[in-house]
């Protein structure tokens, strides 16, 4: 099944790239006139390639298999806990103990389980998705050089006009880091020792050692 959608991303790609270029070519730039600026869905751009839905579909329905396996073992927990609860006045100490180290290792097993299934969704979600999402990005780079645009919102709904592209260029990043760190007294070198012959404040000894412990005296 990957090596099928692999296939499919592979020629929606080879469609795509073409596409961008001839837009880029013959189309009228939206960064023209001082204007540096373009949108794009990306969400419609995803769901316009056949493979990336299908993919979509086929991780969801994974995910769904997934809930279903913690949903049964969180009800088989939680039965075991009502019937502990139901049983706890007739039970001795030791029995207590040894049912709720009972309940918490499977609570443990639980939540280990949650951990596993949550690492592989993200691991098919890579292999399903990424390749497809990288190639679309590959395109949206691509077409933001070609019409000399600096920045590419994406106005998809819920994506709260996120930057798709961005000119490199325009990153200040390493330069309010560097400006922090110029200004930043903790970053600065520390204060060089005191020269030879001058004591330390505080009346210590010379070249600022510490004076060896003591044993206390007996008493």
């Amino acid at each position: 099944m990957r090596r099928d959608v692999l296939m499919v991303a592979v020629l929606c790609a080879a469609l795509l790239v073409p596409a961008a270029n001839a837009s880029a070519q013959t189309g009228s730039s939206p960064c023209t006139n001082g204007n540096k600026t373009a949108l794009v869905n990306a969400q419609k751009i995803l769901g316009s390639i056949p493979a990336y839905v299908q993919a979509e579909s086929l991780l969801a329905k994974e995910v769904d298999g997934y809930d279903a396996e913690i949903a049964k073992q969180k009800n088989s927990l939680d039965s075991a806990g009502n019937a502990y609860s139901d049983a706890s006045t007739m039970l001795t100490a030791s029995q207590k103990t040894a049912a709720m180290r009972k309940l918490q290792d499977q609570n443990d097993a639980l939540q280990k389980h949650i951990a596993d299934l949550k690492t592989k969704v993200n691991q098919r979600q890579a292999e399903l998705l990424q390749p497809i999402q990288t190639r679309v990005q590959e395109v949206l780079d691509g077409m933001r050089a070609a019409l000399n645009c600096s920045i590419i919102f994406d106005v998809s709904p819920g994506a709260g006009a996120g930057i798709a592209s961005a000119d490199k260029s325009l990153d200040l990043t390493d330069r309010v880091i560097d400006l922090l760190k110029s200004s930043d007294p903790a970053a600065k070198p520390p204060i060089k020792p005191p020269a030879p012959g001058i004591k330390p404040p505080g009346g210590g000894g010379g070249g600022g050692e510490l004076p060896a412990a003591t044993t206390p005296a007996a008493p």
